[in-house]
Protein backbone atom coordinates (compact mmCIF):
# COMPACT_ATOMS: atom_id res chain seq x y z
CA UNK A 1 0.00 0.00 0.00
CA UNK A 2 1.38 3.43 -1.02
CA UNK A 3 0.63 6.38 1.25
CA UNK A 4 0.75 9.82 -0.35
CA UNK A 5 2.45 12.59 1.58
CA UNK A 6 0.46 15.79 1.94
CA UNK A 7 2.22 19.12 1.71
CA UNK A 8 0.91 21.77 4.07
CA UNK A 9 1.63 25.46 3.49
CA UNK A 10 2.90 27.29 0.40
CA UNK A 11 4.26 25.06 -2.32
CA UNK A 12 7.25 25.99 -4.44
CA UNK A 13 6.30 26.82 -8.00
CA UNK A 14 8.74 26.54 -10.85
CA UNK A 15 9.20 29.87 -12.57
CA UNK A 16 9.25 30.14 -16.32
CA UNK A 17 10.07 33.01 -18.66
CA UNK A 18 6.37 33.27 -19.64
CA UNK A 19 5.53 34.26 -16.05
CA UNK A 20 7.26 37.61 -16.63
CA UNK A 21 6.01 38.27 -20.16
CA UNK A 22 3.04 40.59 -20.58
CA UNK A 23 1.47 40.57 -24.01
CA UNK A 24 0.23 43.93 -25.25
CA UNK A 25 -3.51 44.42 -25.55
CA UNK A 26 -6.03 46.21 -27.70
CA UNK A 27 -9.09 47.22 -25.69
CA UNK A 28 -12.31 47.70 -27.66
CA UNK A 29 -15.09 49.40 -25.68
CA UNK A 30 -17.17 51.07 -28.42
CA UNK A 31 -19.56 53.07 -26.21
CA UNK A 32 -16.54 54.80 -24.62
CA UNK A 33 -14.65 55.29 -27.89
CA UNK A 34 -17.59 56.70 -29.87
CA UNK A 35 -19.55 59.40 -28.05
CA UNK A 36 -23.26 58.61 -27.68
CA UNK A 37 -22.94 55.16 -29.28
CA UNK A 38 -25.14 52.30 -28.05
CA UNK A 39 -24.52 48.95 -29.77
CA UNK A 40 -27.42 47.01 -31.28
CA UNK A 41 -28.37 43.55 -30.11
CA UNK A 42 -27.51 41.20 -33.00
CA UNK A 43 -30.62 39.07 -32.31
CA UNK A 44 -33.26 41.81 -32.02
CA UNK A 45 -31.47 44.32 -34.27
CA UNK A 46 -32.11 47.26 -31.98
CA UNK A 47 -30.28 49.07 -29.20
CA UNK A 48 -33.36 50.01 -27.16
CA UNK A 49 -32.88 47.28 -24.57
CA UNK A 50 -29.04 47.21 -24.47
CA UNK A 51 -27.58 48.50 -21.23
CA UNK A 52 -24.16 50.06 -21.67
CA UNK A 53 -23.82 50.56 -17.91
CA UNK A 54 -24.07 46.85 -17.03
CA UNK A 55 -21.31 45.45 -19.21
CA UNK A 56 -18.77 42.82 -18.12
CA UNK A 57 -15.31 41.95 -19.47
CA UNK A 58 -15.07 38.86 -21.66
CA UNK A 59 -13.49 35.81 -20.04
CA UNK A 60 -11.18 34.98 -22.95
CA UNK A 61 -9.89 37.81 -25.14
CA UNK A 62 -9.14 36.96 -28.76
CA UNK A 63 -5.57 36.72 -30.00
CA UNK A 64 -5.09 39.41 -32.64
CA UNK A 65 -2.50 38.31 -35.17
CA UNK A 66 -0.40 41.10 -36.57
CA UNK A 67 2.40 41.52 -39.05
CA UNK A 68 5.16 41.74 -36.46
CA UNK A 69 3.52 40.62 -33.20
CA UNK A 70 0.39 39.20 -31.64
CA UNK A 71 -1.75 41.01 -29.09
CA UNK A 72 -4.86 40.35 -27.08
CA UNK A 73 -8.07 41.87 -28.41
CA UNK A 74 -10.01 42.49 -25.21
CA UNK A 75 -13.59 43.72 -25.20
CA UNK A 76 -16.74 43.71 -23.11
CA UNK A 77 -20.08 41.91 -23.27
CA UNK A 78 -23.24 44.01 -23.37
CA UNK A 79 -26.49 42.68 -21.85
CA UNK A 80 -29.74 42.83 -23.80
CA UNK A 81 -32.84 42.90 -21.62
CA UNK A 82 -35.07 41.78 -24.47
CA UNK A 83 -33.30 38.51 -25.37
CA UNK A 84 -31.67 38.03 -21.94
CA UNK A 85 -28.28 37.35 -23.53
CA UNK A 86 -24.96 39.14 -23.76
CA UNK A 87 -23.00 39.92 -26.92
CA UNK A 88 -19.40 40.97 -27.48
CA UNK A 89 -18.43 44.49 -28.40
CA UNK A 90 -16.60 42.90 -31.36
CA UNK A 91 -19.73 41.14 -32.68
CA UNK A 92 -19.74 41.89 -36.42
CA UNK A 93 -23.51 41.42 -36.68
CA UNK A 94 -23.98 44.16 -34.10
CA UNK A 95 -21.45 46.45 -35.82
CA UNK A 96 -23.20 45.99 -39.16
CA UNK A 97 -26.41 47.43 -37.64
CA UNK A 98 -24.73 50.79 -36.90
CA UNK A 99 -26.37 53.22 -39.37
CA UNK A 100 -23.59 55.82 -39.11
CA UNK A 101 -20.73 53.42 -39.90
CA UNK A 102 -18.66 55.01 -37.12
CA UNK A 103 -17.90 51.66 -35.49
CA UNK A 104 -16.59 50.01 -38.65
CA UNK A 105 -14.55 53.14 -39.35
CA UNK A 106 -12.74 52.88 -36.01
CA UNK A 107 -12.58 49.09 -35.62
CA UNK A 108 -9.65 48.19 -37.88
CA UNK A 109 -9.53 44.42 -37.37
CA UNK A 110 -10.91 41.38 -39.16
CA UNK A 111 -12.60 39.14 -36.58
CA UNK A 112 -12.77 35.40 -37.12
CA UNK A 113 -14.53 32.84 -34.93
CA UNK A 114 -11.81 32.64 -32.24
CA UNK A 115 -9.17 35.16 -33.24
CA UNK A 116 -8.63 38.41 -35.13
CA UNK A 117 -6.22 39.79 -37.73
CA UNK A 118 -5.04 43.38 -37.72
CA UNK A 119 -5.40 45.64 -40.73
CA UNK A 120 -1.71 45.62 -41.75
CA UNK A 121 -1.48 41.82 -41.92
CA UNK A 122 -4.84 41.55 -43.66
CA UNK A 123 -3.79 44.05 -46.35
CA UNK A 124 -0.51 42.18 -46.90
CA UNK A 125 -2.46 38.99 -47.54
CA UNK A 126 -5.30 40.53 -49.58
CA UNK A 127 -2.86 42.39 -51.87
CA UNK A 128 -1.52 39.00 -53.04
CA UNK A 129 -4.61 36.94 -53.89
CA UNK A 130 -2.92 34.87 -56.60
CA UNK A 131 0.35 34.18 -54.81
CA UNK A 132 0.92 30.78 -53.24
CA UNK A 133 0.91 30.61 -49.46
CA UNK A 134 4.65 29.92 -49.23
CA UNK A 135 5.45 33.14 -51.14
CA UNK A 136 3.16 35.16 -48.85
CA UNK A 137 4.87 33.54 -45.87
CA UNK A 138 8.35 34.43 -47.21
CA UNK A 139 7.21 38.01 -47.83
CA UNK A 140 5.79 38.39 -44.31
CA UNK A 141 8.95 36.88 -42.83
CA UNK A 142 11.03 39.45 -44.74
CA UNK A 143 8.74 42.27 -43.50
CA UNK A 144 9.21 41.15 -39.90
CA UNK A 145 12.99 40.89 -40.37
CA UNK A 146 13.09 44.39 -41.85
CA UNK A 147 11.07 45.77 -38.92
CA UNK A 148 13.53 44.15 -36.50
CA UNK A 149 16.48 45.70 -38.36
CA UNK A 150 14.77 49.12 -38.33
CA UNK A 151 14.12 48.81 -34.57
CA UNK A 152 17.80 47.95 -33.93
CA UNK A 153 18.98 50.88 -36.06
CA UNK A 154 16.61 53.22 -34.19
CA UNK A 155 17.93 51.92 -30.85
CA UNK A 156 21.57 52.39 -31.94
CA UNK A 157 20.83 55.96 -33.04
CA UNK A 158 19.16 56.67 -29.67
CA UNK A 159 22.19 55.24 -27.85
CA UNK A 160 24.56 57.37 -29.92
CA UNK A 161 22.48 60.50 -29.24
CA UNK A 162 22.37 59.71 -25.53
CA UNK A 163 18.60 59.18 -25.42
CA UNK A 164 18.99 55.75 -23.79
CA UNK A 165 20.25 55.48 -20.25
Amino acid sequence: MHIRKEVIGPQAKKLAAEDFYIKSSIVWVPHLIIRGFIPCCPLFKSNGQVYVTKWVWVNLPFICHGRSSHRYLDTIRYPCKQCKKRFRGTDLRSMALDPTGAVRGKFRFYVLKRCAVDEDLLLDIVKRPNQPTDQIYRHLRAVVAQKFINDVIELLIDIKLGNVV
